[in-house]
């Protein structure tokens, strides 16, 4: 799929182990991908043809140091654990008035962070299901 083959071009150009997701919600689907290697990072999108969520990944470099804050972050409201181990951290941010989440974690490799339009209990799911690749 694009979804597999942005993955892997995500994996080859930057040494990072791209983000897997078993559970979207319903309607959601891959829609692309981008990759600036000067600055070491790739950003996967995902649509349900109204609303955007982004996966943005960093590989982590003893000469490349990286802050992500997101828009209207009022801060950690829970911090759980996926089936891999991976602690991550789920925050509450706004984007027009509208009540949005986001989550992040970090691995050796890289630090992931992730935002969109996209409720509580879903964001909830797709941080629980998601798994960290070696394609």
């Amino acid at each position: 799929t694009d979804e597999e083959k942005a993955r892997k071009e995500i994996r080859r150009v930057l040494s990072i182990q791209p983000i897997k997701f078993d559970y979207l919600p319903k309607g959601w689907q891959f829609s692309s991908y981008e990759i600036n290697q000067e600055a070491g990072f790739g950003i996967l999108f995902y649509t349900n043809g109204e609303h955007w969520f982004s996966v943005y990944m960093k590989k982590n470099s003893s000469d490349n140091v990286s802050y992500y804050q997101f828009d209207g972050q009022e801060g950690v409201i829970e911090t759980l654990e996926n089936s891999q181990n991976i602690k991550i951290e789920l925050q509450k941010t706004e984007n027009e008035n509208e009540e949005t989440y986001a989550m992040s974690f970090q691995t050796e490799e890289g630090s992931y962070y992730c935002n969109g339009d996209v409720a509580y209990e879903e964001i909830k799911k797709i941080a629980k299901y998601l798994m960290i690749l070696d394609v």
